[in-house]
């Protein structure tokens, strides 16, 4: 005698098709994430991969440029060109590129003005890369003054250089170098700022400012601006 065909057979019926259905859903849902964690899996061991050959390829870079053989310009620049490959964010990566091409313009016989001015839009993505890193904004700052471009952003990069690195020695030095040789391009503000580091300067590393002061002529203005607060200052300048 057949079965009757009943609600609850049906209703039963209907339960199971569509618990089966959610099963084979959820399968196909798993194996699909299992391969969309392999993809992301395997592209972070890429991503570490080429982080770390670029890395190397800096070192090898800078290796290569402490060498004297006149194939190590060369393959310093191959080896920065392989690192900038595998991370071109890389600010570092970036501004040891434009010292290699700079030293190679000089050893062209191009003069440092024209290899400088080449070099200013790479500084200027350096900076903009890395714009509270006070050293990008130093590096754009020296490569401007060889170009002879004494401009406003010349005084704008000084301000964000001081205010952005004030206690870093090299800094204090690069901004005291720039007082002695260029104050005519300076504005008000930027000569304040330089000033101030200068003040810093002489606070912390004294002997270095009067060495460096003296070589460009500045000794009577350290004297005069910091006898009176400098012990080591009012020796060097009493010191016949």
């Amino acid at each position: 005698m057949p079965a009757p065909d009943t609600a609850t057979t049906r209703a039963t019926n209907f339960v199971s098709g569509v618990v089966g259905q959610a099963r084979a859903t959820h399968a196909i849902v798993r194996r699909r994430w299992a391969a969309i964690s392999c993809l992301l899996s395997l592209g972070l061991v890429v991503f570490a991969v080429m982080r770390f050959s670029g890395a190397a390829y800096f070192q090898l870079a800078s290796l290569e440029l402490t060498r004297s053989d006149p194939g190590a310009p060369e393959r310093a620049r191959s080896a920065i060109e392989k690192a900038r490959w595998s991370n071109p964010e890389n600010p570092d990566f970036l501004e040891m590129a434009l010292s290699i091409d700079l030293a190679a313009a000089r050893q062209r016989g191009e003069s440092a003005k024209a290899a400088s001015i080449k070099s200013l839009p790479g500084y200027r993505d350096a900076v903009a890369l890395r714009p509270n890193w006070p050293y990008a904004r130093a590096n754009l700052v020296s490569a401007k003054l060889r170009a002879e471009q004494f401009d406003v952003e010349l005084n704008q990069q000084l301000l964000s250089m001081v205010a952005l690195g004030p206690w870093e020695p090299r800094l204090q030095l690069l901004a005291a170098d720039v007082l002695y040789t260029f104050p005519q391009y300076l504005t008000k503000e930027s000569r304040a700022a330089l000033v101030g580091a200068l003040d810093r300067a002489v606070r912390w590393q004294p002997h270095e400012v009067l060495n460096r002061g003296d070589r460009r002529g500045q000794v009577g203005f350290l004297c005069a601006r910091y006898s009176a607060a400098s012990a080591v200052v009012k020796r060097y300048c009493e010191t016949p």
